[in-house]
């Protein structure tokens, strides 16, 4: 049985999702997807040398957290492929309650000392209020890459922290440990928003990421930068739907060094992630700098594609 399996099969046996047919549906297609964020409280019970089983409730939890996240920050984007145009946004907000409710009690309700409960229930708690506020930050739509930083260090980088730092809490590490391991998850989590920004700017048809009011790094260099083609990128950005003018505007991205200026943040989140890693006295690093490089190939591919074109 595969790590989503089992998750899956955790998350289905629960109480209310035996009574609750949507809530039992939600699940099943979010574990389809795979989503790989939720293996990462595994890969932190291993770094602390745990064992990796004794993870499965911090990963249940996440999964939750995580659904829950989703179906809200759909409807706030009016995505298209949200789950809200099947149910129904007063459903979604029920769903998207109950998950995250379920995600808390699985860790309430688990067989932990008592202290790494409620240390567990304080991180996931904390990452929640705060990706609240960033979803907040993210109606108001920050203009500024002052305002960009502060959003995603609100709305996405807290997550990554928690999957981390829960998963070494209930492999047994020690506070220290964990408060590095959450450190370390939200700098993993500025990577991952940066990769996504580029992955979003980059798709075709055009991503909600190219209307006015959204937030992302290559298109807001490219929108406030200073540079040659910035008011055609700006006529450009408002009339995406026309494929011509979205190859046009994700053209102007390589060429106005949008996509370079986030390659140098990547690169230095990267090396500065690495050097977390080494310096946090964990019994298994290589684990996580597996995941590491897992999110650097990309870049090292973007770069290569970026110095041919």
């Amino acid at each position: 049985m595969s790590a989503f399996e089992e998750i899956g099969t955790f998350l289905q046996q629960q109480p209310v999702v035996r009574q609750w047919a949507e809530l039992a549906e939600v699940i099943q297609t979010a574990v389809a997807a795979r989503p790989k964020h939720w293996l990462l409280p595994f890969v932190a019970c291993d770094a602390v040398g745990g064992v990796r089983g004794r993870a499965l409730p911090g990963a249940a939890a996440i999964a939750c957290l995580h659904t829950a996240i989703l179906l809200v920050d759909d409807m706030l984007d009016d995505d298209l492929q949200g789950l809200f145009r099947r149910y129904g946004a007063s459903v979604t907000c029920n769903l998207a309650g109950a998950l995250q409710s379920l995600g808390m009690e699985i860790i309430a309700t688990s067989d932990f000392h008592a202290h790494v409960r409620v240390a567990a229930l304080a991180k996931l708690n904390h990452m929640y209020s705060m990706t609240a506020l960033g979803q907040h930050w993210d109606t108001t739509r920050p203009i500024t890459e002052e305002g960009y930083w502060k959003l995603i260090r609100a709305k996405s980088s807290p997550f990554f922290g928690a999957a981390l730092c829960i998963g070494g809490l209930l492999g047994g590490g020690q506070e220290e440990i964990t408060q590095r391991l959450w450190e370390i998850g939200v700098r993993y989590g500025e990577i991952i928003q940066i990769n996504d920004d580029l992955d979003d700017a980059f798709a075709v048809p055009a991503s909600p990421d190219w209307l006015d009011n959204h937030c992302s790094l290559p298109i807001l260099y490219a929108d406030s930068v200073a540079h040659p083609e910035r008011d055609h990128f700006r006529w450009l950005r408002s009339n995406v739907s026309d494929p011509a003018n979205l190859s046009e505007a994700q053209a102007i991205l390589i060429r106005s060094g949008s996509v370079s200026y986030c390659i140098y943040h990547l690169n230095e989140l990267i090396t500065q992630l690495d050097r977390m890693i080494d310096n946090a006295q964990l019994t298994n690093a290589d684990v996580l700098h597996r995941l590491v490089a897992e999110v650097a190939a990309p870049v090292h591919s973007l770069l290569s594609a970026v110095g041919n074109a």
